[in-house]
């Protein structure tokens, strides 16, 4: 009986050591992080290579990225060279590229100017794009800050000399899934008149 009275506590104490010894493992665990992850925070950020790649800088870089590339084959003259529009006739209607009645729409930094000699137009907005989306986004605003209700949403294609524009509404949901007119009769089409317009790039 005492052998077994002995046994007993022996094994209480060992095990009382046992949770004892983990749970110092875990306290120093805990503080030994806490003053790594201090002293990791002291850490300016262009020291930290291990979070130089963030996913999300990256994203923020690849699109501002995509963004200037765009937006530089952007620059310079465009002359509307074809329009298509949804309704019982969805082919390419020319423009006039040769005289005054042609439409010239010249882009310089993040403002667009179109004019016309004959009949006279002219009229200036700015604009802000997001190649990373699908399709392209370009929104459209006559003030550089594209207010709700202001703006008007649409999208792009740019393809070398060509550049492709539909435009949408004044709500982000307006904005065209796909730049592509259809017939008015066709079951499920957009009941609202969408039209592409076509670009050349003036040499």
């Amino acid at each position: 009986m005492a052998s077994s009275a002995i046994l007993k506590v022996t094994f209480a104490i060992f095990l009382a050591a046992v949770v004892c010894g983990f749970s110092t493992a875990v306290w120093y665990g805990s503080v030994f992080g806490t003053l790594a992850s201090s002293e990791e925070e002291q850490i300016a950020p262009e020291e930290r290579p291990e979070r130089a790649n963030d996913p999300k800088d990256i994203n923020k870089k690849t699109r501002q990225a995509r963004v200037n590339d765009d937006l530089k084959q952007l620059q310079g003259a465009w002359v509307l060279a074809f329009l298509q529009w949804s309704g019982d006739d969805i082919g390419l209607k020319p423009q006039d590229v040769t005289t005054d009645a042609k439409c010239i729409l010249t882009i310089t930094g993040n403002k667009a100017v179109r004019a016309r000699i004959k009949p006279s137009l002219k009229y200036e907005r700015f604009f802000r794009i997001d190649p990373t989306t699908t399709p392209k986004s370009i929104d459209w605003s006559e003030t550089p800050d594209f207010k709700e209700g202001e703006a008007d949403y649409s999208i792009y294609e740019l393809d070398a000399d060509t550049l492709k524009i539909m435009e949408g509404g004044r709500k982000p949901e307006f904005r065209p899934k796909e730049m592509k007119v259809t017939f008015r009769y066709e079951k499920g089409n957009d009941p609202n008149l969408r039209m592409i317009e076509y670009w050349k790039r003036v040499k």
